[in-house]
Parts: C-alpha cells; structure tokens; sequence
C-alpha cells in the first residue's frame, strides 16, 4: 500500500503540487472576488482584479515549488501569457455563465476555475516551464 502511495505521488507530484497552489490561488481569488462584490464591484471587474492577485501569487509559487524552476524572464512572460488568456476565457465563460445561463455571479465563478484549473496546468506543464 506505502509503496502504492509512493508510485503515485512520484507520478502525480506535479499535478499535485499544482492542484495545492492552485487552490491556494482559489481560495485568494475567490475571497477577493467575494469581497468585491459585497461592495458593488461589477462582477467582470471584481473577477479581473481578483485573478490579477493570484497570477502574481501563482506564479511564484508554481516556479519554486511545481515545476523547480529558477525564475526569469521568459518564464515569466509565458507564465503571465497564459495567466491573461486563461483570463479572457475566465472572462467569456463568466458573462455567459451570468447573462444566458442566468447563473449567480457569486456561483459562476466556481466552475470556470475548474476549467481554467485544467487549461493552465496542461499549457505551464508543455510551454511556460518545459
């Protein structure tokens, strides 16, 4: 069973560790978007400064502590590329999640992270700290 356990987290680590930042970013961004809401911030804005916060947080945790990376410049601007389309599609799937789906706009955010989740795993994983 220990080695089991040992065999996954060998192989999954990455995954993991980025499953663990990212809720930790999750938990910053969603605070923050809540926050902003409480004082009439429009959702699209309080959405944008929130994931504006956990890029800077995330990228300096996924560089150190998912992918071992010594920080630079280039991984920065791909890091931060990403992060800004991940945006634009957090941004997409949020006004349709509110405006056609009539979903709250308290509750919307919580799939489109999930989403996003997945989407920049898979791009930080291939392109931003190959």
């Amino acid at each position: 069973m220990i080695k089991l356990l040992k065999t996954i987290l060998g192989k999954y680590s990455s995954f993991i560790k980025f499953a663990l930042v990212g809720v930790t970013n999750t938990v910053i961004s969603l605070t923050i978007y809540w926050l902003l809401l409480k004082i009439n911030v429009n959702y699209l804005v309080s959405s944008t400064l929130a994931y504006i916060a956990g890029i800077f947080n995330g990228y300096i945790l996924s560089s150190k502590y998912v992918f071992n990376k010594t920080k630079n410049i280039l991984n920065a601007v791909k890091f931060f590329s990403t992060y800004l389309s991940s945006l634009l599609i957090n941004l997409c799937l949020l006004y349709i999640m509110v405006n056609t789906f009539k979903i709250d706009k308290a509750i919307a955010q919580l799939p489109v992270v999930i989403i996003n989740m997945v989407y920049n795993y898979i791009i930080n994983k291939v392109w931003t700290f190959k």
